[in-house]
């Protein structure tokens, strides 16, 4: 393993070679989660200490240094570890102290390794380290002179007043060519879809290298996301000014799935948004920019908008049988399907049997209920299934249902023409295909591998389609909902055996 030191340190001299550590390595430490590890890095001249450098906890023994000295050295580095948590002391495991003066001879780099012998937990622990030698010339060390020579003499010049100051105007904005225009805002584009990514990454990182951030701080790191995106939003704000031209242009297009027959509705487009707006662990709220836009927009106001082909699409055979399952907004291209069926009755075609599962949380946020219920009295869908999942103490989704109709799902979808269309969040989708499964199992007693063959056949006849997305709006509470979801499919697969 590898212990690294911090940002760089240096000390002026007028020694003409330069001895850099780039990283210390512990081996044979001991094989348990317990212990927490920092290194403090000692370099001494002259029996003096220049520099002292305590680096950051970790839970395993590795840092990346950058500790600059001029001139030959003693070098010492300690291993301090502590078990427990916060409360408890740091001991020491070990020191290893060494002279580079020697050390280098046709080689710019060199490892120099030390056992350890005064830990009862780690008896063949051992520190090893790199180091890497550069020649300076003097010249440059006249020019550090120079330079700290000229600092002291700025430091000495009395402030300016106020009429001695001269005010700075901002450039006003420049117009951009065509092509210079296009890389700006392909750029500007990037950064601005790129930041809840870069956040969430950074965030990650962040944990993963300081562990006992969290613990010194508490809730305040909760507060650190949303530091960043005003920290950046501060920018945008600076770089407005000098980019109008810019800026006014859209940003990355957002993809949503179209709620409208175009033989049904000719000449029109309708789209079904939910509205984007949670509240951080910090206790902000954070908009999603397009469907607050959207919200925010009133008749009349221009909206750019493209359209594009996608395969979701109902059978091409009115007869077949649909089973259909959308909740919340994801019913919206299923509301397009089944306006397609309503222009096909009027022209007199005979339609099959359309089943939709579709949830919401209580009768407030019932999307097309009036429209769904006059197609359940026109024929046009012949089976609606509603799951509320906050109308009651007790929660139903819709695969609640599904495992409630199993005899009835299972005929369908034995069907030799049934086609299956689902839309939503991801998370539902594969909830609602694990259902499924077991209802393949149950009712069609088929075994494991029968099911996931006569699910994948479907697939190949094109009568299995999914239009799912999943976003992370909370990246805390989305990692504890993804181990819980492993869990519980850990536990079926365990059942299953």
């Amino acid at each position: 393993m590898v212990i690294a030191a911090s940002p760089s340190l240096g000390i002026q001299r007028s020694d003409q070679s330069t001895i850099r550590i780039v990283e210390v390595v512990a081996l044979e430490i001991p094989d348990s989660d317990a212990f927490k590890y920092k290194c403090r890095v000692v370099v001494k001249s002259a029996n003096t200490v220049q520099i002292q450098k305590d680096l950051m906890t970790r839970l395993q023994p590795n840092w990346l240094v950058d500790v600059v000295h001029h001139g030959d050295c003693a070098i010492a580095l300690t291993l301090l570890f502590r078990e427990g948590g916060l409360g408890e002391p740091w001991q020491e495991a070990g020191t290893v102290e060494f002279e580079t003066q020697g050390l280098f001879e046709s080689e710019r780099s060199v490892e120099v390794g030390r056992a350890v012998n005064t830990w009862s937990l780690a008896p063949n622990l051992t520190l090893k380290t790199r180091l890497i030698q550069s020649q300076h010339s003097s010249q440059s060390d006249a020019v550090s002179l120079s330079l700290a020579a000229t600092q002291a003499r700025k430091r000495k010049r009395p402030p300016l007043s106020a009429e001695d100051k001269i005010p700075v105007e901002l450039p006003e904005a420049i117009p951009l060519t065509m092509p210079e225009a296009v890389i700006v805002k392909d750029v500007w584009n990037k950064l601005r879809s790129w930041k809840e990514l870069q956040m969430e990454i950074f965030y990650k990182r962040l944990l993963v290298e300081v562990p006992d951030l969290e613990y010194l701080f508490g809730e305040a790191i909760d507060g650190m996301p949303d530091y960043l995106y005003e920290m950046f939003d501060c920018c945008v704000r600076q770089l407005c000014p000098h980019t109008e031209n810019v800026i006014t242009e859209p940003l990355m297009g957002v993809p949503h799935s179209i709620s409208s027959c175009p033989q049904f509705q000719p000449g029109k487009i309708q789209i079904s948004v939910g509205v984007v707006q949670i509240t951080t662990d910090a206790g902000k709220t954070r908009q999603g920019l397009c469907s607050n836009y959207l919200a925010r927009a009133t008749a009349g106001d221009p909206i750019r908008i493209e359209t594009h082909t996608s395969d979701f699409r109902p059978p091409s055979d009115p007869s077949a049988p649909l089973l259909m399952v959308g909740p919340g907004t994801g019913v919206s291209p299923l509301i397009a399907f089944l306006q397609h069926r309503e222009y096909l009755q009027n022209q007199g075609a005979s339609l099959g049997d359309a089943t939709l599962y579709f949830g919401c949380r209580n009768h407030s946020d019932f999307l097309y209920e009036e429209q769904l219920k006059a197609w359940l009295e026109q024929g046009i869908l012949t089976d609606l299934q509603v799951a509320f999942s906050r109308l009651t103490d007790q929660k139903v989704y819709v695969q609640t249902l599904m495992q409630q109709n199993a005899s009835a799902l299972w005929q369908k979808l034995s069907h030799p023409q049934c086609h299956y269309y689902v839309c939503g969040d991801a998370r539902m989708a594969g909830n609602v295909f694990d259902v499924f499964m077991a209802i393949a199992k149950s009712e069609g007693k088929l075994t494991h591998l029968e099911a996931v063959e006569f699910f994948d056949q479907m697939k190949k006849e094109k009568r299995f389609s999914t239009d799912v997305w999943g976003v992370t709006l909370n990246f805390k509470q989305a990692i504890k909902q993804v181990e819980k979801d492993n869990y519980a499919r850990a536990e079926k697969w365990l059942a299953s055996l």
